[in-house]
């Protein structure tokens, strides 16, 4: 396969980006306590995606939302015609209610003409790389480390749907608007907030980057009015 529906469960619910990774144990509860091991990512067959989670949970626009990547979408249907649910988040007890659902019949394209994108909270290395990237003095290599980490990125969400690319992908990181610490089973990771421009279209809200299926390295496609000056900005220890 290469086409896919990537479709976007939208929920009425605020949630903060920390508390990404409890949407995954409040699906579990609505769906009966039953912990269904495609809804966390634990099984690879020939319905799911092999290194890139089929399901993401998420917050959006300061909301809670999940990210399903084709057939996978099937297994919330029952969150769906529910409406709205008790749920737990963390200790916290919720109604989880569904606001809307947005689906995109996505078709890989890599052509010449340049699309515009930002990534939030973008974990681009392993600790071996990110070692690397401390020796490395010079802003523009460090910018080229980047740029290279999206571009590998992108061709494991390709390999993903079953796209083999054939064409040399571009990535130009042209704004950074933040680089901050997060803390994931108290180990803190390196994260970034950035603006590149790519030669390969991409879905909305997929994750690129470690650790995506909660919520890390989430896109956001831009119009070009959209895209900012050009501002390389702090890209700093």
């Amino acid at each position: 396969m290469s086409d896919t529906t990537i479709t976007t469960l939208n929920f009425r619910n605020h949630l903060a980006f920390h508390e990404a990774r409890l949407l995954r144990g409040a699906i579990n509860t609505i769906l009966d306590g039953r912990v269904n091991p495609e809804l966390n990512n634990h099984v690879n067959n020939d319905s799911l995606y092999y290194g890139y989670p089929a399901i993401q949970y998420k917050s959006i626009n300061g909301n809670a939302a999940l990210v399903a990547m084709g057939d996978t979408f099937n297994l919330l249907g029952e969150i769906v015609k529910k409406g709205s649910s008790p749920a737990t988040l963390g200790y916290k007890e919720c109604l989880l209610e569904v606001m809307n659902v947005e689906q995109e019949r996505y078709q890989p394209l890599v052509d010449g003409v340049p699309k515009f994108y930002r990534i939030v909270k973008y974990l681009p290395f392993t600790n071996e790389a990110y070692n690397n990237y401390r020796k490395t003095l010079a802003l523009t290599d460090r910018v080229c480390m980047i740029e290279s980490m999206i571009v590998s990125n992108m061709l494991l969400f390709f390999k993903a749907i079953g796209y083999v690319c054939v064409d040399r992908l571009v990535c130009n990181i042209v704004r950074v608007e933040d680089v901050s610490w997060e803390r994931y089973k108290n180990i803190k990771f390196r994260c970034f907030d950035l603006q590149f421009v790519t030669n390969a279209l991409l879905p909305n809200n997929i994750g690129l980057g470690k650790s995506t299926s909660i919520g890390f390295g989430t896109l956001q496609r831009l119009s070009q009015s959209e895209f900012d000056q050009f501002d390389f900005g702090n890209l700093g220890d």
